[in-house]
C-alpha cells in the first residue's frame, strides 16, 4: 500500500502487529519506550525462536510468513487467512513459516517464493496467480469484479478498524484473555508477552490518525454493521458471494468474519449478525467445511513454534 496509514491495514492485527513483533525500532520510538526497555524487548522477541530465512529454498514452492497461531481460530490477521484460504482454493502449493519478524515493509503476513519478498496481500494475490499462470476469478464478469473490490476495500480498510478498536484499545483485556500461554511455543509464547502493551500504545496514535477513535462507541458499532448489513444483503441465499463456487472475495470476507463472529468478544457487531445476518455464519461453516478439514488442528497453536 502507498501511504503509511494504508499500511495500517495490511496485516494480522490492523496493522499493529507489525509495529510489535519484529518491528519494534518502529513501534517503540513511535510510543516513546525508553531505550533501555527497547534493548531488552528487541533482544527478547527478535532473536529467539526465529526460521532461518536462508533455509527457505525450496523452488516453486510459497513460504507464507505469519504472525503465531496462537489459538481459537486458524490466525488472528484476516490477510492470513484470506491467503491461506485462497491458496486453497486455487490449489498452489505452500508452508506455513510462523514468525514475529515482519516483511522489509514492516507488514504481515509476506511470502517468500523461489528467494523473493513480496507483501501485501493484493500483491501477492497478483504475483502468485502470475507464477503458477492462474486466473483470479476467471469466471466473474467485469460487474462482478467490481463488486468484489469494492466489499474487499470495504473489509480490508474499514470493517477491521471497528473490530480491531474494539479488541486493541477499547476492551484489550478481554482480547488477550482468549489465549493461554500454556503449550505454546516460544513464538507464540512471545506474542502474547510483549504483543498487548506494545499494540495498544501503537494503536492509540495509529487509530487516532485514521479517525475510528475519535468516534463513540456507538458510532464505531453502527459502521461495523452497516457494511456487515451490506455483505449480508448481497450475500442474500447464494452459497458463495457470487453463486455456487467461491472466489477471492469470499476469502477476504472468511478471514474477517472469522474475527468477528469466531472470536466470543461481547463485540456488539458480533451479536448484531448472530441475530440479523444469520446468513454469514452459515457462510464460515460452509468456507470452513470445503477449505480447512485440517481446522481444529490450526487452531491449536504449535507447541514446538
Amino acid at each position: 500500500m502507498g501511504s503509511k496509514m494504508n499500511n495500517l491495514t495490511e496485516d494480522g492485527t490492523v496493522g499493529i502487529v507489525a509495529s510489535v513483533v519484529g518491528g519494534v525500532v518502529v513501534c517503540v520510538l513511535t510510543v516513546g519506550i525508553g531505550y533501555q526497555l527497547y534493548r531488552h524487548l528487541y533482544r527478547a522477541i527478535t532473536l529467539s525462536g526465529e526460521t532461518d530465512r536462508s533455509t527457505l529454498t525450496q523452488p516453486d514452492l510459497i513460504y507464507l510468513l505469519m504472525l503465531p497461531r496462537i489459538g481459537v481460530i486458524s490466525n488472528i490477521s484476516p490477510f492470513t487467512v484470506k491467503l491461506e484460504t485462497w491458496f486453497r482454493l486455487i490449489d498452489v502449493p505452500y508452508r506455513v513459516v510462523e514468525t514475529t519478524l515482519p516483511s522489509s515493509k514492516r507488514q504481515f503476513p509476506y511470502i517468500i517464493l523461489n528467494g523473493v519478498e513480496i507483501a501485501d496481500s493484493r500483491f501477492i494475490v497478483e504475483r502468485v496467480a502470475k507464477h503458477f499462470n492462474k486466473k483470479v476469478d476467471p469466471n466473474l464478469s467485469a460487474e462482478e469484479r467490481s463488486v468484489s473490490v469494492a466489499f474487499s476495500r470495504m473489509l480490508e480498510e474499514n470493517t477491521i478498524y471497528t473490530y480491531a478498536w474494539y479488541r486493541v484499545l477499547f476492551q484489550h483485556a478481554e482480547y488477550w484473555g482468549l489465549f493461554s500461554e500454556e503449550n505454546k511455543g516460544v513464538l507464540a509464547k512471545k506474542m502474547l508477552k510483549y504483543g498487548p502493551t506494545l499494540m495498544e500504545r501503537a494503536a492509540k496514535v495509529k487509530f487516532w490518525q485514521q479517525g475510528v477513535s475519535r468516534l463513540s462507541p456507538a458510532e464505531i458499532y453502527s459502521l461495523a454493521e452497516t457494511d456487515l448489513k451490506a455483505l449480508s444483503d448481497y450475500l442474500g441465499t447464494k452459497d458463495y458471494f457470487f453463486g455456487e463456487e467461491p472466489t477471492l472475495l469470499d476469502c477476504v470476507a472468511f478471514g474477517h468474519l472469522i474475527q468477528i463472529l469466531w472470536l466470543k468478544l461481547n463485540f456488539p457487531p458480533r451479536f448484531y449478525v448472530e441475530n440479523e445476518c444469520k446468513n454469514l455464519s452459515r457462510f464460515l461453516d460452509r468456507m470452513r467445511d470445503r477449505f480447512y478439514p485440517d481446522w481444529e488442528q490450526l487452531c491449536k497453536p504449535s507447541s514446538s513454534s
